[in-house]
């Protein structure tokens, strides 16, 4: 096994260290926990033998983000037949439970996260969850920098479809009134 040395610390150790953000980034790749957990060990086990890889100077955290979406972009690709874009689980999305809540459902916002498709929740996950910039999601996923603001428009789109019309304090739920071109006429 490799054991690349960068800032006095062992790609194993960084790894650990990175393992439930990876895990969460593996699952929503695969749509749930347990493709999830299969796809962050295999490129786990890539990232560790071939940690030579790695290049100085890269954000550890991109690069590893880099290797699970490389290796589930390969599953996918290595399938004779197109793979359907299966609804994700929505606990993927839900959280942490509050305290003492046990079967607490998921909120209205996991549902939509977990029907986008893969590539538009990856995206989100990593602009909005893990605070990327374009620039490093689009590096990550090995696409244009417009291609991960196009998935990012498209997503909250949807997203603003499915709340319907906001109020005029940007809220969702409005009434929204016919458009009548004939202006109203005042009775005298």
């Amino acid at each position: 096994m490799v054991q690349a040395e960068n800032d006095g610390g062992t790609i194993r150790t960084r790894l650990v260290t990175l393992l439930p953000r990876l895990r969460r980034f593996a699952a929503v790749l695969a749509g749930d926990r347990q493709g999830g957990d299969e796809l962050l060990r295999a490129a786990c086990k890539i990232m560790l033998d071939e940690g030579h890889r790695y290049q100085r100077g890269t954000p550890f955290a991109r690069w590893a983000f880099s290797e699970i979406y490389a290796v589930w972009l390969a599953r996918l690709r290595a399938h004779r037949q197109p793979i359907a874009q299966v609804r994700a689980d929505e606990g993927l999305f839900a959280g942490a439970p509050p305290d003492g809540a046990t079967d607490a459902p998921p909120p209205p916002v996991a549902g939509f996260l977990a029907s986008l498709p893969p590539q538009q929740r990856s995206v989100i996950l990593l602009v909005y969850g893990e605070g990327l910039s374009y620039e490093d999601a689009a590096k990550v996923l090995d696409t244009p920098t417009e291609t991960v603001a196009a998935r990012v428009s498209r997503a909250l789109a949807a997203l603003i479809d499915r709340l319907g019309p906001l109020d005029g304090r940007g809220r969702a739920g409005a009434t929204v009134e016919p458009f009548d071109p004939e202006p109203k006429q005042a009775n005298a």
